[in-house]
């Protein structure tokens, strides 16, 4: 394994966040940094030694904008949908709990239906064929 030396391009909160890590790649070295010093929104830079260029990665700038961008969408949806149910009034508050105990009983009148029927074509084969389906010897 080979040491790396990674840091933020600029100084974050007035300091130079930098760590020296053991890996085995340029990018296993910067997951490596991230993991231990957290993610801000600055490039980072890998270097193995005095003649290497370094590598810059900013991966996880754009991971952290998306995730930003979904967490503000989640967040004004429910923001929406509070807004929504405060504005109901005391009879569409009795109203939506009238419609979810119509749907539970609505199935359970499917499984009694479901069962009747079945009750009704074992009738139907017993008035049939009688007592022929076996046969008596």
């Amino acid at each position: 394994m080979k040491t790396y030396k990674c840091e933020y391009g600029r100084y974050i909160d007035g300091n130079l966040v930098a760590e020296k890590i053991q890996a085995e790649s340029h990018r296993e070295a910067y997951e490596k940094f991230l993991a231990n010093q957290g993610v801000f929104p600055e490039a980072v830079v890998v270097t193995s030694g005095f003649m290497d260029g370094g590598t810059i990665f900013n991966d996880h700038i754009e991971k952290t904008r998306e995730e930003l961008a979904d967490s503000q969408a989640i967040a004004i949806k429910q923001t929406a949908t509070e807004d929504a149910e405060a504005s109901l009034t005391s009879t569409d508050m009795l109203l939506k709990q009238l419609i979810a105990k119509q749907d539970e009983t609505n199935q359970w009148l499917l499984k009694i239906r479901r069962a009747l029927i079945s009750i009704f074509i074992i009738i139907a084969m017993w008035h049939l064929f009688g007592w022929r389906i076996i046969p008596i010897r």
